[in-house]
């Protein structure tokens, strides 16, 4: 990447750029405050890489979001930990760069929101400075590192939280979770009401999953942790014989995980199979309301996956890899 500065609003500029600490080419997005100070937000290079290659997901999420209501949020997950979110509010879109928490709630003091106007110039800039392949127009297909077209589900999530009742919006509590049908949050929401005078908040956002290879895969290790699972809880000598202590649980129920994948691994991989995966996924698109929802797409993904070489390094850091909302959607599924 070559340094390069380009302005995207009044206050707010991307420049190419390297991590002062490991050398690395990323880009810099810089915005000035109305007092002077400025917030900097610096992408690593496989992060840009990530945005890039969802730049014309992320507009066609923006299409969408011209039809959806006021304060409604829709995610796309990027690599490490960020996230791009475009909302409403006030009848006006924005798109912004967000680091999502390992609970999967947004740390808006690490990002920052643009306008229509600045992001199309920053998915400009982006585009630009990949390959020559990658800074051809933008097309209305979405296709993943392979080509393999890429269809995406749409998942509805709702949070709860009691506010006073007086219009100053301070919250009393709220949901530690995001629920995935507005029925749940609100039960939730009623068994957790303050004893002061209160009203009720439901906020909601939309999660974007993409079918693609990253997340078939993410899929079959999502498969192989429950099965460890499973296996540990079923050999837990305490539990069998209703120990009350946590130290005869330790090598079962209570194993450290990474013990835990080194003793079960190959029961697991015996276990786990293509149409467990394929039942997983129709259990997801028939849980949003869509069923056969892109199963063309993944059927093409599953007809030539392989498990991962780095299956146990992958399994260790899960369920961060694509985030802890995809595994909580998994999860939900799975147990439905």
């Amino acid at each position: 990447m070559s340094e390069k500065s380009v302005s995207l609003g009044k206050n707010t500029r991307v420049t190419n750029s390297k991590n002062p600490r490991t050398g690395l080419a990323g880009l810099t997005l810089t915005r000035v405050k109305y007092n002077g100070s400025e917030t900097n937000i610096f992408l690593e290079y496989d992060e840009c890489e990530s945005l890039r290659a969802n730049l014309v997901h992320i507009s066609e999420v923006i299409d969408t979001m011209q039809t959806k209501e006021e304060g409604e949020a829709m995610l796309t997950y990027l690599k490490n930990s960020w996230v791009a979110e475009v909302s409403k509010y006030q009848g006006r879109l924005f798109s912004g760069i967000f680091m999502i928490l390992k609970d999967g709630t947004i740390n808006r003091g690490c990002g920052m929101n643009f306008n229509l106007i600045e992001w199309g110039k920053l998915a400009r800039y982006v585009a630009a400075t990949g390959d020559d392949d990658s800074a051809r127009p933008l097309k209305r297909v979405r296709q993943d590192s392979e080509g393999i077209l890429c269809e995406t589900i749409q998942v509805k999530q709702y949070m709860w939280k009691w506010l006073y009742e007086e219009r100053d919006d301070r919250v009393i509590v709220e949901a530690e979770t995001w629920y995935l049908s507005d029925e749940a949050c609100l039960d939730s929401a009623m068994a957790n009401r303050p004893d002061c005078r209160s009203r009720p908040k439901m906020d909601s956002r939309t999660l974007m999953i993409q079918c693609n290879e990253a997340f078939v895969e993410y899929m079959y290790l999502f498969l192989m942790e429950q099965r460890i699972n499973e296996c540990k809880n079923q050999d837990c000598e305490g539990c069998e014989l209703d120990c009350p202590g946590q130290r005869d649980h330790m090598n079962g129920c209570l194993m450290k995980w990474e013990d835990a994948i080194v003793a079960y691994m190959d029961e697991a991989k015996n276990s786990v199979n293509i149409i467990q995966m394929l039942q997983l996924f129709h259990r997801l698109t028939t849980f949003v309301g869509s069923p056969c929802q892109a199963t063309a797409t993944v059927l093409k993904q599953l007809a030539s996956f392989k498990p991962p070489q780095d299956v146990e390094d992958k399994l260790n850091k899960m369920p961060m890899l694509l985030g802890d909302a995809y595994h909580d959607v998994l999860a939900a599924c799975f147990t439905a």
